[in-house]
């Protein structure tokens, strides 16, 4: 399941095997997920987003869920009202676990990063991962790169040549 802001992002999700996807930007995701989940919610929620869909997010949540946030394209996280998320919900849904995964907080010394790194590339030679690489800028147009990263113009990897 996923959820995108443009019509191209969601064929682009839908050919990554995506079983549903929601245009946050045209539809009401609260309620698309509810429907997909037949009200469950899910377990974890993953948002590169941020301020457009990280506070609505906590709806969608089953009763222990986890909350990823990994981005901020549409701008800084709001302040979360604690009372609000938790203090007002029904037995089913509630407990949550909220995160911001830093890479120091999980690997703390040079040998373990190279390890990571050496498997992580291990993955992408093998093919388990793919890659998109969107879009490539040269060093000259790296306003050009800035501008559509902020206007989330962009898809998959964008890649800044320095020749």
């Amino acid at each position: 399941m996923g959820l995108v802001s443009t019509a191209q992002k969601l064929k682009l999700a839908e050919s990554a095997g995506a079983d549903y996807v929601i245009r946050y930007d045209e539809k009401n995701f609260v309620k698309g997920v509810m429907h997909w989940t037949e009200g469950v919610g899910v377990d974890v929620v993953y948002d590169s987003v941020g301020a457009t869909t990280f506070t609505r997010s906590f709806e969608v949540l089953k009763n222990r869920g986890t909350i990823v946030s990994f981005g901020q394209s549409s701008g800084l996280l709001p302040p979360i009202d604690l009372n609000s998320r938790l203090g007002n919900r029904t037995e089913q849904r509630g407990s949550f676990h909220v995160t911001r995964p830093i890479i120091r907080h999980y690997i703390d010394s040079q040998e373990a990063l190279k390890s990571k790194t050496n498997a992580l590339f291990n993955y992408i030679i093998q093919g388990k991962i793919r890659i998109l690489v969107g879009n490539q800028y040269t060093l000259e147009n790296c306003r050009q790169a800035h501008q559509d990263l902020k206007n989330r113009l962009t898809l998959g990897k964008s890649i800044l040549k320095i020749i």
